[in-house]
């Protein structure tokens, strides 16, 4: 019924399709073109999907073999890769997916709350994403992009910490030199991997995603705690930290995490509200 009214707005021209106060059950609507994986609503062009705030709960639910997103949009791929059509002009807000009655046979990356790839002038705000098997948030090649007040908690439940993916808000990049994402004012808390965290798509695919630049990508005023790393990045460019703070509970004690092949990065003003225990001479230099 969800995708229904998504379907009639977008062949309206757009709209909002507004979900009331309620928990609501969702199980395996559709298939990405190869099989890997299993989705509930097909994202459409100018449509916002609005609840009303925590009290509205969507779950998707049931076993599927490589995990079920609440959300999808993949015309890159499903096209095999002949068609980059961009999802266009998609908001999402105030409403709640909770995957804990989803689980997969393998974990894949697949299972999330989102999953998109090629977006441009979406925004997400006051979205909680939590027990998904994959990333919360996993969107790939946004254009002009927000996500505002969001929440990610305990995603990646289906993984392991040496596994991709398996973050609460993990952007991939690398498609065009435009790309570019606002993040502020987000809390993602026990997920496991990375709390957030960028990705170019060209370590898994060279061929396909060739910008090695972008116009950047901005995290504000964010928290993390309980993830393997807080925040950081993997083949990540372009992107800047700024006054974001990690707990000091991560598991790894790794609180910003970038590997050696990310570059043109910026930490400004980040705070670790850690304590250490084994300097007790407040005078030393070290």
């Amino acid at each position: 019924y969800l995708q229904s009214l998504v379907d009639t707005a977008s062949n309206s021209g757009g709209g909002i399709v507004h979900i009331p106060a309620g928990t609501y059950y969702f199980g395996t609507a559709g298939k990405s073109t190869n099989g890997a994986q299993d989705y509930v609503i097909l994202c459409k062009n100018n449509v916002t999907v609005e609840g009303e705030g925590s009290s509205t709960v969507l779950k998707p639910y049931g076993r599927t073999d490589a995990g079920l997103d609440m959300f999808y949009f993949n015309e890159y791929a499903d096209s095999n890769f002949t068609n980059p059509e961009y999802l266009v002009n998609a908001d999402f807000r105030s409403f709640t997916i909770d995957g804990s009655d989803a689980n997969c046979n393998t974990y894949t990356t697949a299972g999330k709350g989102f999953m998109i790839n090629l977006y441009k002038d979406c925004d997400w705000e006051n979205v909680l994403v939590m027990y998904t098997d994959g990333t919360g948030f996993g969107m790939v090649c946004p254009i002009n992009c927000s996500i505002v007040d969001c929440v990610a908690i305990g995603c990646g439940k289906a993984a392991t910490t040496s596994q991709n993916g398996a973050s609460g808000i993990g952007i991939g990049t690398g498609y065009s030199i435009e790309e570019s994402m606002y993040i502020k004012n987000c809390t993602t808390r026990d997920n496991k991997k990375y709390g957030i965290f960028f990705e170019h798509q060209g370590r898994f695919n060279a061929d396909l995603y060739t910008a090695q630049s972008a116009e950047g990508f901005v995290v504000r005023n964010c928290e993390a705690s309980g993830n393997l790393f807080d925040f950081g990045g993997e083949y990540a460019n372009n992107v800047i930290y700024e006054n974001c703070t990690s707990s000091g509970k991560s598991s790894s004690n790794g609180y910003i995490q970038f590997d050696a092949n990310s570059r043109f990065i910026d930490v400004t003003n980040c705070d670790v509200q850690i304590t250490y225990t084994d300097v007790t001479d407040s005078s030393v230099y070290y």
